[in-house]
């Protein structure tokens, strides 16, 4: 079992190229020993669904010649697999349970925290060979297909000293307008994540940079 949890933990960094050159930042702090650790694992591990995401302005993503806010209307994915497929997964692990090989020599000593974003990113093939990578801010074209694919990232992160607050880590992923990292995810009363996301979005208007808030609700512990 511990085996298939790291080969899955591994699979998906390679999936999401995630690099392991991350800077830890001085305003957040990590949980050093394993009681904190559980705790925090009772608290926040597992998954969570999308209750809402709504950007900043209004645009029309799929392309229906009506403008919204509610990204739930406006991706298709998104809607389609809120509640399933694109979540966020928050996994506290320990040493031992990342990499059964573990020895104090060559691995840290101090639980291990990773936040999972799922996300329907566009891809669009501007012609022969040609598929936009979210950089260009191109025109809108009606000949243009837009297809989702099922991205993820997977970051390391860290908590504020009152939890309320969590930090997503950077990377170097290559590119900085696909897997994107939050700009912040808020812990809120009611135990729901609120996520903040910068996207750069293909709309019926061209493409256009947007903020996405997107409030999530923990349905399994299960990761």
């Amino acid at each position: 079992m511990k085996q298939l949890f790291m080969l899955a933990l591994i699979g998906l960094a390679g999936v999401t190229g995630c690099s392991q050159k991350e800077s830890v930042l001085n305003t957040v702090v990590s949980p050093t020993t394993d009681k904190e650790a559980d705790m925090l694992r009772v608290q926040f591990q597992g998954k969570y669904k999308i209750v809402s995401s709504l950007s900043d302005v209004a645009i029309d993503v799929n392309q229906d010649g009506v403008a919204s806010t509610n990204m739930l209307q406006e991706i298709p994915d998104l809607a389609l697999d809120n509640q399933t497929k694109y979540n966020v997964e928050l996994r506290i692990t320990d040493p031992s349970l990342y990499n059964p090989a573990y020895t104090p020599a060559n691995y840290p000593k101090t639980p291990e925290y990773f936040f999972v974003q799922w996300w329907p990113e566009q891809f669009i093939r501007t012609g022969p060979g040609k598929v936009w990578d979210n950089n260009e801010k191109i025109a809108y074209n009606p000949n243009y297909v837009v297809d989702y694919e099922f991205q993820s990232t997977l970051r390391k992160f860290s908590f504020s000293s009152d939890h309320k607050q969590i930090t997503v880590i950077p990377d170097d992923n290559g590119n900085p307008f696909r897997w994107i990292r939050p700009e912040s995810v808020t812990v809120q009363d009611n135990g729901q994540l609120k996520t903040v996301n910068k996207r750069r979005v293909y709309t019926s208007a061209g493409v256009t940079d947007v903020i996405i808030t997107t409030v999530y609700e923990r349905f399994t512990t299960i990761t």
